[in-house]
């Protein structure tokens, strides 16, 4: 509807803000589709010679660490049921499953495996089962650099009341670890994988800042980059190393890399360690059609071994119902990522085993075992019931027929600045580019597409957002502030709307005006409206408050009183005709809100307008007349209200309400009126009487529940008079120079604005708390503290200019002139 008006700056914030989240919620659910392999169609590659070892016993096996001297493969292992716990928190778990602890295996290259058992070392040297729970997902193995017997073993520990980091120490050649610490953080409240440092010292990566309830899964869905990876210390203090991350899992490190699989935005994060052992981003190896999970550098050749999924839908289906493993379709890609070079920006991507759910549901660990001439690749799931060895699989390189491509690179230049650097093979010119997956892939394709869609998508959020805000606030000033019936004009229906919109949605007193003053003109020549019609006063004593807002007050208080003896004209004869017959109905409305034209409603704005422009021009005997016809009318208005209240109508409560605090509003500014006179004895009276009817009302709101919101203001306006009564008293009592007096008040008024929420805050309730800030400046005044004075001064200033409060000036120039009395101290 035109007729509002044009739309404000924050109003086009708004729509570009939407139609940018749309784009991006579209992007990430096409992108989603893509690497959830929604679509795809993936052929097994390299599984005709595999098989399962250790069904049973190998089962949950999440992560692979082999000794790359003697070849021995350790495997963190545990139960499928227990791993719900951590794995799903939010659903119902039968802690029976608790009983039994997870399991740490050593296996040699002739499929011979045994358990590690789990200690702790009492006090008086004895070994004991360890007594902690012990639910491992990641860990690392250590090895002293003196003595290669020396292996420290970290393991990701998935207690049950805490998530933390479970050390501990293990002679090669024995059957056992001994426990050395469990230490956590709440920088790791969910940590999935570890790279173990030294004995103390470690990375651990985070792969949820959410680890329940609808947040998480927001934050899943929309791949926000809120995950990081921590720095342990040798002195046992934790910091964040490397943020930004969109679901950090896998970590692994090879010479002077660090990488990190983000499952969130498939593809692995490659890092540089600085001096103080933060991570520094030099690029990100993109996966286009599965997600990474852990990471494996084969320390002989330095290739990564990334175990990733495929259908992923699929695999959250497996993880979260096990039991469904003989019928679920999920898959597994094995990919070996090499190294082209050594400045970590070229790598080979080529995928080694390709299962699309017949032999394991999705790999999280592939890991390369050497030992006695024996070389074979181990494969591992969280949710697995077995261990994978695929045969041939390490000596199998790429085929050109199945090789999908070497990804671009993306590289982070020192200032900032991003941009694709392809990265080249041996064959180059017979593999053809793969896209990194990623969003911001900057190239001349990919940018006029972003222009293109995001130009389309802000196009039509545009439209629908303005449309969509023109239609709301059409119908919320037409259920809220109606037209007078008798308003037949299209046009001038269509003004008044566009004044209230001026009015209270979007202050303009200008424009406000001039939408009335057509309005006015047109409702009295549209010959059924009369001069003393209800609708045509009411637009006058708007036009007066518009007038009044303007500066303009003696042509408002003129207005004003021209149309106040008509008022109380129709107002009496209304009042003696429900005297006589007890009956009727009186409407009731907010001085502020309501556009229902009665005259009883009108008198009652007329009243409020006319006492605070009268004020305002220091006419403060008037203004204390027009108070008390305001706050006569209200009072009568109860009266008329109370012959016929129907204890059955919800609304009657809140129409009673609305009055008795329209009373206490009127209550306010006549006090305050006596006290810019000097009677500071009446209007403490007054403003303790409003101090009282708050809590009458609050008594009410307890019995009556039936007492509802009002749209068009706050039930929190009664707490903006209770605080304004409060602070006006206090500077009554600091007027006294009874400061200790007036410290109570205070108190309790800036508890009750502080409690506020600050949507909620009327321009009223700013200025309310600019000027408690002010008085307490007087208290300390008072005391002889002249430092906190001009502190709270000062701060009195700041907190209006802020707010954009109408007291800046005046708390400014109080502070500016007490620091010229005191000095800047």
């Amino acid at each position: 509807m035109t007729a509002l008006g044009p739309l404000r700056p924050v109003t086009w914030i708004a729509v570009a803000i939407i139609a940018a989240v749309s784009y991006y919620i579209v992007e990430t659910a096409r992108y989603s589709a893509r690497a959830l392999g929604i679509g795809q169609v993936y052929s097994d590659v390299n599984i005709t010679s595999c098989r399962q070892i250790g069904h049973g016993d190998l089962s949950g096996c999440e992560d692979i660490v082999v000794d790359p001297e003697t070849g021995l493969a350790y495997l963190a292992c545990g139960s499928l049921r227990a791993r719900q716990r951590w794995a799903h928190p939010d659903d119902p778990y039968d802690f029976a499953h608790e009983a039994e602890a997870d399991h740490v295996y050593v296996m040699d290259e002739g499929d011979n495996y045994s358990e590690l058992k789990v200690l702790e070392r009492l006090g008086d040297g004895t070994l004991q089962p360890f007594s902690q729970d012990f639910r491992v997902h990641g860990f690392d193995i250590y090895w002293s650099p003196g003595s290669r017997q020396d292996m420290t073993f970290m393991f990701i520990n998935h207690q049950l009341h805490q998530n933390a980091i479970s050390i501990f120490s293990h002679e090669y050649g024995t059957d056992y670890l001994v426990h050395v610490e469990t230490v956590a953080s709440d920088l790791l409240n969910s940590p999935n994988s570890i790279l173990a440092l030294s004995k103390r010292a470690f990375y651990a990566s985070n792969d949820m800042k959410y680890l329940h309830g609808i947040r998480r899964d927001i934050s899943n869905f929309l791949r926000i980059p809120n995950t990081h990876v921590v720095y342990r210390s040798e002195q046992g203090k934790f910091s964040i190393a490397a943020k930004g991350i969109r679901y950090a899992n896998g970590i692994a490190k090879h010479q002077d890399w660090i990488y990190v699989a983000s499952s969130g935005d498939p593809g692995i994060r490659v890092y540089k360690a600085l001096p103080d052992y933060s991570l520094g981003l030099r690029g990100r190896i993109g996966f286009k059609d599965s997600i990474p999970d852990n990471i494996f550098v084969d320390p002989l050749t330095g290739q990564l071994y990334c175990a990733s999924f495929i259908k992923a839908l699929e695999t959250f289906r497996y993880f979260k119902y096990p039991s469904l493993n003989t019928t679920t379709t999920a898959g597994t890609k094995i990919l070996r990522i090499t190294p082209q070079d050594d400045t970590g920006s070229r790598f080979d991507v080529e995928p080694v085993l390709i299962d699309s759910g017949r032999l394991m549901p999705s790999a999280t660990i592939a890991a390369i075992q050497r030992r006695n001439k024996v070389e074979r690749l181990l494969v591992g799931c969280v949710m697995g019931s077995a261990l994978l060895l695929p045969a041939g699989c390490v000596r199998w390189y790429s085929n050109d027929k199945l090789f999908k491509g070497v990804p671009k690179f993306t590289r982070v230049q020192p200032k900032g600045s991003r941009k694709v650097v392809p990265i080249e093979a041996s064959d180059s010119s017979e593999r053809p580019e793969v896209d990194t997956g990623s969003i911001i892939n900057l190239s001349p394709k990919n940018v006029g597409k972003m222009v293109l869609i995001g130009g389309a998508v802000v196009t039509c959020m545009g439209i629908v957002g303005v449309a969509t805000y023109y239609v709301t606030t059409y119908f919320y000033l037409k259920n809220l502030w109606p037209v007078p019936a008798d308003v037949e004009s299209g046009e001038a229906r269509n003004l008044l709307y566009k004044a209230t919109y001026y009015e209270h949605l979007s202050p303009d007193k200008d424009r406000a005006l001039s939408a009335l003053e057509r309005a006015l003109e047109l409702v009295t020549a549209q010959g059924n409206s009369s001069p003393d019609s209800v609708t045509v006063l009411d637009i006058k004593v708007r036009i007066a408050d518009c007038l009044s807002g303007l500066g303009r007050r003696e042509e408002a208080i003129e207005l004003l009183y021209q149309v106040l003896p008509t008022l109380e004209g129709l107002t009496a004869r209304k009042n003696e005709g429900l005297s006589n017959d007890g009956s009727g109905d009186v409407a009731q409305s907010k001085y502020f809100g309501v556009h229902i034209a009665s005259a009883e409603s009108v008198l009652r704005r007329l009243a409020m307008v006319l006492g605070q422009t009268c004020a305002a021009s220091s006419r403060f005997e008037e203004a204390k007349r027009a108070f008390a016809i305001g706050l006569q009318t209200v009072k009568q208005a109860k009266r008329n209200m109370a012959r016929s209240f129907d204890s059955e109508d919800i609304t009657k409560y809140t129409d009673y309400d609305n009055l008795n605090q329209e009373e206490a509003e009127l209550t306010v500014q006549l006090a305050k009126v006596f006290y810019d006179t000097g009677n500071s004895q009446v209007a403490a009276t007054l403003f303790q009487g409003v101090i009282n009817a708050v809590k009458q009302h609050r008594a009410q709101l307890d019995l009556a529940p039936r007492i509802i919101e009002d749209m068009r203001t706050f039930k929190d306006g009664w707490l903006c008079l209770d605080a304004l009564a409060m602070m006006y008293l206090a500077r009554i009592e600091l007027d006294n120079g009874n400061a200790s007096a007036a410290m109570p008040w205070i108190t309790a008024s800036r508890t009750i604005a502080n409690d506020m929420p600050l949507h909620k805050q009327t321009p009223r309730c700013v200025d309310c708390e600019a000027s408690l800030l002010a008085q307490l400046g007087r208290v300390a005044e008072f005391e002889g503290n002249y430092k906190r004075a001009l502190l709270r001064y000062r701060d009195a200033s700041e907190y209006a200019r802020i707010f954009f409060s109408d007291l800046h000036s005046e708390l400014d120039a109080n502070a500016k002139r007490f620091e010229s009395e005191h000095g800047a101290l």
